[in-house]
């Protein structure tokens, strides 16, 4: 047994399988073996056919199958493995070729990949996982030494075989052409720090090495060793490069990781170079590549050095591989350690940052050696003085059952963000069945799986949101959907059940008894943190067809109980708080010690006698319902399971809260639970602040929101989402209780004393706006302030919220902050504490970033202006020249300021010394406003060249008032009854009136002139510094804003509800709106309190009264009007009158005009949607330089604007809001299909009851729009808003009365482009903006208000059932009988005029930006023809002719040789001939042969005319169809043979040639494309190569045509295959129409 034993261990692994599944017994396997047949390869040679192996079995093994049944099987067995093993020889032979040939690796067998293992096992011992190479990474390389081409491979491919993720496909070609799918592909992360780099290079090392086994007589990798490899390692890793270290104290300046991973792929790139050049092997090539000093100067040193030079605003280095930050408890700085934190146990760092070994034993259990022991006694995760079990950096684990399927803001999602952003070690394992099979908790042995791990300790946190679709209340809203299954009474299934309702139950009480098992044991200890989620029970039915009946819920079970009992608790609360537009009613299991917030309700559910629901959840009307009601009047729930992302966000600062300590100080203390947002955008850490005051919502119930055309937005008045101006007057929330009603009365007492009644208070807002500064006496009274400041002082010494200096106001600004942040903490203000910080100065956001305030404003996740690292930010940049013409009243104002005490001035040497590294010199630019008044504005240009506003990123999204908000207090004044009087205000230098810190002034600087005070010394330049916000910083609105909000909302609660008004604070403009006397009388009091704050008003621009200007916005609030101011106005008109009359602007003026028209579109409703077109036009102009002539289109708007504005539409009345009665709903879709288009849709009578309804096909002959770009599938937008269109023309009745329709449209798949569009209220997409104007004006004409709203498609099925023309589901009798040709438009006819022409110059302009003159004789032939009946066709010729020169920047004296070459009436006439003559020979069957490539087909000089008659029997190579698009096809089989004359084909019409004019157009531009990119290639390979020898020449035009008339001399790359190839078809569609030109002159 022993000898077979020893026979059967020769054989390789893949035969021994095959013969053994095949029954060939051991002794005949052993013989084979045993002579030398031991591969799969070699058995399938071993007989020529099948004879021959009958005869080998015979005279070998003795095995006659003629002898017995017995005998006979047995040589069956080895015949059939035998023809197996041949079937798999060639299959391997067949592959080996197609890789061979599509240069792609070949595979190598499973068996060989192991043998090549435990060769390297046998000679240097075992590997592990992470340290054995990938199979596919073997065979690339295995490839690279076949051809004797290695290439250097990015880091992320080298793979180990731990590292392959066996879910990647990738495409396999056979020999034959077969498609199929292989699994690899796989890469992994780049190296984040020393330690994954030495693992990369472990593994190409070890990879080397197993092939150097294999083919150990391979010269090039003779000396590959493992000391190659650790002296590479050490020379990457040491004093040499990444572990290279300034001389400066402040050891700032090291190599950046980044810099050290592309210095390496450099060495290995540089090393294979070698290797095929000079035939070096690999260990000498890398080598000689890593001591090469060119290679060191150029891809290290060099930019090691600018690096260095760069400003560094940041005190670390960013682009080190991200270390783990040390928190609390944790010593060391992870130095060395990788971006994923270090892997328990065994997946820890196995050595200190200075190399030493780390002890495993003291890790995991501790180590009886002590002292003594050779290792290093310190921690793997976070190299402290303790064992890795113990680390505070251990990494913790939350198991989330029943997670769903990822999405962007998941549970887990925000997890790892929040995670990141407190630099926190923190997994996540979701299990759902959709994410995988294997997570099937309906699987007894799933479940158990998990609750044994969950009793283990596993997991530290476990959140549980169990499916409730049988403890659902939706079965129980109607009889249209499926039945209930369970309910109060039989909270496990109800008696009367069919089968698959009673395993619906089941699996619902399968799901729910786990989820409270799980909870038991956390409840009893096995892990910190518990969330489990269902919907709330809400008791008994109040309405519906089961009024009165309890739908069961998962919490009526009596495990609920229990588990309360043990130390959980239970909240309930409303999604809607977390964003959802729907209340879903939610309760929460939970385990944590932490607060809750006001919006989430702690208690079990109550209820009365009768089982309604009392409590403690409030009622949610007005919140909104979840269901979304179909077409076909059924319910819909699906997607409402998913958490809001601020739920998300909000359970996860929880749980890292309650799990992690560490984070706790991250999160604050007793702030966990605030319902906003808790997570950064992104990995960067900023301050996050918390709610400092309870008074975090200025009012009960929903804010103002702001309707307008389309939609609406909330209301904002400038001071914050916290601010009571956002609710309306009886609902604000004001500071209350007796010591706020004494000091108003306190207050006003001590005012009414200066003016002497309430009738001369409210006399004096009439003053104040018609006097001026005179009339502000009572506001600007100094000694009224003072007043006033001692009595909010001792007051709030009574409350114990004094403090020494309470009084006192900081140098450098006007404002009294400790003051205001008192009385902001006596009102319970959420945000106040900055003003502390204020007074020293707050950040310019570089060196310590700006905070996020979620109580105060939204989160800004946008910026215009990104810090690209590979940009540089100048430390000096000179001042634009408006500067210099006004030096002197720069250097006046900035003398001013320096007295003022806003700004510093020193000279260049102190700036410098002070500042150091931290400096930017901004360049000026001085602004005259006005020329008459000599007004002058100075603009600290703080974004180009030295990029601080790049660096600045405010975290707070800045709201403020505008016509929105006007309209709807314009609404609200109308609505009651009143009329409203105002006093509009400006505060003096807002932006300036704020402090900075002092180490960030340095990038505040700015100069007015280079001049030398000491000539020769740049040192003695001066330099004035801002101490102060300036104009221009992308803070200083930020800062002035939260500043002016703070001010705005103590003004709210000083005036109380005994003085209801209405304040609007944008930037330094302030606006005070008061109704009745109550209200006017506020307006002097606003501005008083604000005054003795220390907010400087420019009293002298106080103005007022009930028709008032603010913002260039007019309004009459006598009228209720809103609109633009008379001054304005008047210059709108001119210049829109002038734009009509003249047709001629230039670029830059026609962008600032339609700017100032834009804000202007803001306070007039209807207007807006015509200005799409004219911002199109202006995009595609832009920068064009010179005098432009206008479409006649824009100048046809431009009158109609200019007529609107001047006949009354300068102010217009806001519609009203909404009419309680129910709206009318109608639902409409468009469809486009094969050519054709259908619109249809019905109006909703009642829930669920269709009435009238039509539909129509849209044909060209009276929505010619709608076929404009060919297939009307192309314009589907554009018809789903026509059929909106007429739904509106068909049922909302003309006349005064307000109407409202609220639509449903259909949007494909994702697009919800119509519904955004009407928000916007403005589209530039061709032809959507036609539509769109006709239904402003439409909605203009019936004063309509259209709430356009998305649903899915499913869910708007029977409108789709009228665009398919199925009308099974409608009454016939209801239908309308509509003709498209018979609808009349109010303005969409008279567009269409020019809107053709308008969009097609609009797509010149686009694809050009300078017009050039095609050159050559050829010109003359197109001015003959001009007039011609194919002028249209001659005018697309030239701009195929002017793209294709310009294209590929070709020299203007040599492109006429195309027009010789291709163009002339000679080679028409042949190219005629040569093509009737092919023709001829195709009609008698004897077809040409167009198979071979493109390549083949240019070597032929005639090869555009065999090309004119391809059709679709053409066959192309793949490599002809890889660089060929559609267009390509199409010319040449369905237009380049109708060559007009006698010859028997149909001629093409002038559609058909404008066709083909309009594609040579996309030909041309292929060529440039194919050009540009063959010259891009050229000088890639020249750098890559060390731009050695003579710089390769690009190609131009002339050398194209010359390589398409001539046989080229060697194979050609694809692009340049790209552009002959088109340029075949660009030839071919010029001669086909110079052929119509002539034969029609003709």
């Amino acid at each position: 047994m022993a000898e077979l034993a020893d026979k059967l261990a020769k054989g390789a692994s893949e035969l021994r399988f095959l013969l053994t599944q095949h029954k060939v017994a051991d002794d005949i396997q052993g013989e084979l073996y045993s002579n030398g047949v031991d591969t799969v390869a070699k058995f399938a040679a071993a007989a020529s056919d099948e004879a021959d192996l009958k005869k080998m079995l015979k005279d070998s093994f003795s095995i006659d199958p003629t002898e017995s049944l017995k005998l006979r099987a047995q040589a069956a067995g080895v015949v059939v493995a035998w023809k197996t093993a041949i079937s798999r020889v060639e299959r391997q032979a067949e592959a080996e070729a197609t890789h061979e040939v599509r240069d792609i690796a070949k595979p190598i067998p499973s068996t060989e990949y192991i043998a090549m293992r435990q060769a390297f096992a046998a000679k240097f011992g075992e590997l592990e996982d992470k340290h054995i190479p990938a199979k596919e990474f073997i065979e690339k390389k295995l490839g690279e030494l076949e051809s004797g081409e290695f290439r250097a491979e990015p880091l992320t491919e080298i793979i180990s075989r731990d590292e392959v993720d066996p879910d990647t496909l990738l495409p396999h070609w056979d020999a034959k052409g077969t498609l199929s799918l292989k699994k690899g592909g796989s890469k992994t992360a780049m190296p984040s720090g020393p330690e994954q780099l030495r693992l990369r290079l472990t593994v190409l090392q070890n990879t080397l090495i197993m092939i150097q086994l294999k083919h150990p007589g391979r010269r090039e990798l003779e000396d590959v060793s493992f000391a190659l490899f650790e002296k590479y390692k050490e020379y990457l890793l040491g004093d040499y490069c990444y572990g290279l270290r300034s001389s400066e104290d402040s050891g700032s300046l090291v190599p950046p990781w980044s810099l050290v991973l592309s210095y390496e792929h450099a060495i290995r790139k540089h090393a294979y170079k070698v290797m095929a050049t000079a035939g070096y092997s690999f260990g000498a090539a890398l080598t000689h590549a890593y001591k090469e000093p060119s290679v060191k100067e150029r891809n290290f040193t060099t930019p090691l050095a600018l690096h260095a030079k760069r400003p560094q605003p940041w005190t670390a280095n960013t682009e080190q591989p991200p270390a783990k930050k040390g928190r609390k408890g944790a010593k060391g700085n992870g130095k060395g350690k990788d971006n994923k934190g270090a892997k328990k146990l065994k997946e820890g760092s196995d050595r200190t940052p200075d190399g030493k070994p780390i002890c495993f034993r003291y890790n995991a259990k501790g180590c009886k050696n002590g002292a003594k022991c050779h290792f290093a006694h310190v921690c793997m995760l976070c190299f402290g003085k303790h064992p890795a079990s113990e680390c505070p950096q251990k990494a913790a684990k939350v198991l989330y059952l029943f997670s769903g399927t990822p999405r962007r803001l998941d549970m887990a999602t925000c997890l790892q963000q929040l995670a990141g952003a407190w630099t926190l070690n923190l997994k996540t394992e979701c299990v759902d069945v959709k994410r995988s099979a294997k997570h099937d908790l309906s699987l007894a042995k799933v479940r158990q799986s998990y609750l044994n791990r969950i009793a283990a300790k596993e997991f530290d946190a476990v959140l549980l949101s169990p499916p409730c679709a049988s403890f659902s209340r939706a079965p129980w809203a109607n009889f249209r959907g499926p039945r209930p299954v369970r309910s109060y009474d039989c909270p496990r299934g109800l008696q009367t059940l069919t089968p698959a309702e009673r395993d619906r139950a089941i699996l619902g009480n399968i799901f729910a008894d786990f989820s409270y098992e799980v909870a038991t044991l956390v409840a009893d200890g096995a892990a910190a943190f518990l969330a489990m989620e269902q919907p709330e029970d809400l008791g008994a039915l109040a309405s519906g067809p089961h009024e009165g009946l309890r739908p069961a819920s998962m919490w009526q079970w009596p495990q609920l109980a229990d588990l309360l009992s043990k130390g959980l608790r239970t909240v309930a609360f409303h999604q809607a708080s977390f964003g959802t537009p729907y209340a879903k009613p939610t309760r929460l299991l939970l385990r944590t010690p932490l607060p809750m917030p006001d919006c989430v309700y702690e208690g079990v559910p109550c209820y009365d006698t009768k089982g309604c629901y009392t409590g403690p959840l409030p009622s949610a009307k007005g919140l909104g319902a979840m269901f979304q009601k179909q077409a076909k009047g059924a319910f819909s729930t699906s997607g409402s399971e998913q958490w809001p992302a601020k739920l998300c966000q909000w359970l996860s600062a929880m749980l890292v809260s309650t799990c992690l300590p560490a984070a706790n100080a991250a999160v604050g203390e007793g702030d966990h639970a605030s319902p906003v947002e808790t997570l950064p955008p992104s990995s960067e850490t900023f301050p996050l602040n918390h709610p400092e005051g309870p008074r975090v919502l200025g009012g009960t119930g929903p804010p103002r929101f702001c309707r307008q055309l389309g939609g609406g937005k909330p209301f904002h008045d400038g001071g914050g989402l916290c601010s009571p101006g956002r609710w309306p007057h009886h609902a604000r929330s004001y500071a209350d209780g007796p010591q706020w009603e004494w000091l108003r009365e306190r207050t006003l007492e001590l005012i009414l004393g200066k003016v002497g009644s309430l009738e001369q208070l409210e006399k004096e807002a009439f003053r104040m706006a018609a006097g001026g500064e005179r009339g502000c006496t009572l506001a600007s009274d100094p000694e009224l302030h003072r007043q006033l400041r001692e009595l909010w002082k001792d007051w709030l010494e009574a409350q114990d919220l004094g403090e020494e200096g309470l009084l006192d106001v900081a140098t450098g600004q006007p404002l009294h902050l400790r003051l205001l942040r008192a009385m902001l903490e006596a009102a319970g203000d959420p945000d106040r504490d900055f003003l502390r910080q204020a007074e020293e100065g707050l950040p310019v956001g570089i060196l310590d970033p700006l905070p996020r305030t979620p109580h105060v404003f939204e989160e800004q996740l946008k910026w215009p202006l990104e810090n690209s690292p590979w940009e540089a930010s100048l430390a000096w940049v000179p001042n634009y020249s408006s500067v210099e013409e006004h030096a002197d009243f720069a250097r006046a104002k900035f003398e001013e300021d320096v007295r003022e005490g806003l700004m510093a001035k020193m000279s260049m040497g102190e700036f410098l010394e002070r500042y150091g590294e931290h400096t930017a010199i901004a360049a000026l630019a001085v602004i005259v406003e006005d020329e008459e008044l000599d007004k002058k504005r100075i603009i600290h240009d703080a974004t180009h060249g030295v990029r601080v506003n790049h660096r600045i990123k405010c975290r707070d999204k800045l709201r403020s008032p505008g016509a929105r908000e006007k309209k709807h207090l314009l609404r609200e004044h109308e609505e009651e009854g009143e009329t409203a009087f105002s006093v509009v205000g400006d505060i003096a230098k807002a932006h300036r009136r704020y402090k900075h810190a002092a180490k960030e002034h340095g990038y505040l600087a700015c100069q007015v002139d280079a001049k030398e005070e000491i000539p020769g010394d740049p040192a003695s330049q001066t330099v004035y510094v801002n101490r102060v916000g300036t104009f221009g910083l992308s803070c200083a609105s930020y800062w002035w804003t939260r500043i002016a909000a703070c001010g705005l909302r103590l003004t709210y609660h000083l005036l109380g509800p005994n003085f209801p008004l209405d304040l609007l604070l944008y930037a330094d403009d302030l606006e005070a709106m008061g109704r009745g006397p109550r209200g006017r009388r506020g307006i002097p009091l606003s501005y008083l309190f604000l005054a003795t704050l220390g907010y400087p008003f420019k009293w002298a621009k106080t103005r007022g009264g009930f028709r008032v200007e603010w913002l260039g916005m007019e309004t009459e609030y006598p009228t209720y009007k809103l609109g633009l101011s008379l001054k304005r106005a008047t210059w709108l008109v001119e210049w829109l009158r002038l734009l009509a009359r003249t047709g001629k602007t230039e670029a830059k003026a026609f962008a600032q005009g339609l700017g100032r028209l834009g804000f202007a579109s803001i306070a007039l409703d209807w207007e807006r949607p015509f200005l799409g077109p004219l911002h199109a036009w202006s995009s595609a102009v832009q920068g064009k330089p010179g005098a432009l002539t206008l479409p006649t289109m824009v100048r046809v708007l431009c009158g109609w604007l200019a007529d609107r504005l001047e006949s009354g539409g300068r102010l217009q009345k806001p519609e009203p809001l909404l009419d309680g009665e129910a709206p009318l709903s109608f639902f409409t879709d468009a469809k486009a299909e094969a050519g054709r288009a259908w619109v249809g849709g019905f109006l909703e009578l009642v829930d669920g009851c269709q009435g009238p309804w039509f539909s129509l096909e849209v044909v060209e002959s009276w929505a010619p729009w709608a076929f404009a770009k060919g297939d009307p599938g192309k314009t589907i937008a554009a018809l789903e808003l026509l059929a909106t269109l007429i739904g509106i023309r068909l049922w909302v009745p003309d006349g005064d009365a307000k109407k409202t329709s609220r639509v449903a449209i259909r949007g494909y798949t994702d697009n919800q482009s119509n519904e955004s569009l009407l928000k916007k209220a403005m589209t530039t997409k061709f032809p959507s903006t036609l539509v769109l104007m006709e239904l402003a004006e439409e909605l203009s004409a019936k004063n309509c208000e259209l709430q356009l709203q998305w649903i899915r498609r499913d869910l708007n099925q029977l409108a789709d059932d009228l665009t398919n023309e199925n009308f099974a589901n409608f009454d016939p009798n209801f239908r309308i009988d509509l003709k498209g040709e018979t609808l009349e438009w109010r303005v969409l006819g008279r567009l269409l005029r020019y809107a053709t022409s308008y969009f097609e110059e609009l797509g010149e302009a686009k694809r050009t930006k300078k017009a050039v003159t095609w050159g050559g004789g050829g010109n003359e032939v197109l001015a003959s023809v001009q007039q011609g009946p194919y002028g249209d066709v001659v005018k697309y010729i030239e701009r195929a002719s002017n793209i294709i020169h310009q294209a590929v920047n070709d020299k203007a004296q040599r492109f006429p040789f195309v027009n010789e070459h291709f163009v002339e009436a000679g080679v028409v006439k042949e190219s005629i001939t040569a093509a009737s003559e092919f023709i001829e020979q195709d009609r008698l069957g004897t077809r040409f042969n167009l198979s071979e490539s493109a390549l083949a087909a240019i070597n032929d000089t005639m090869f555009f005319n065999e090309a004119f008659v391809a059709n679709s029997r053409e066959s192309l190579s793949q490599k002809n169809y890889a660089v060929r698009e559609n267009n390509w096809f199409v010319f040449f089989q369905e237009h380049s043979g109708r060559i007009p004359g006698p010859i028997g084909v149909q001629d093409l019409d002038e559609g058909g040639l404008v066709m083909v004019a309009k594609m040579s157009i996309e030909f041309a531009k292929c060529v440039g494309y194919g050009l540009r990119a063959h010259n891009v290639d050229l000088e890639t390979i020249y750098q890559r190569t060390g731009s050695q020898g003579e710089r390769p020449k690009a190609l131009d035009m002339f050398d194209l045509v010359l390589r398409a008339c001539n046989p080229p001399d060697s194979e050609l790359e694809e692009p340049l295959t790209f552009a002959i190839s088109y340029f075949q078809a660009y030839a071919g569609a010029i001669n086909l129409m110079r052929a119509y030109l002539r034969y029609s002159e003709e």
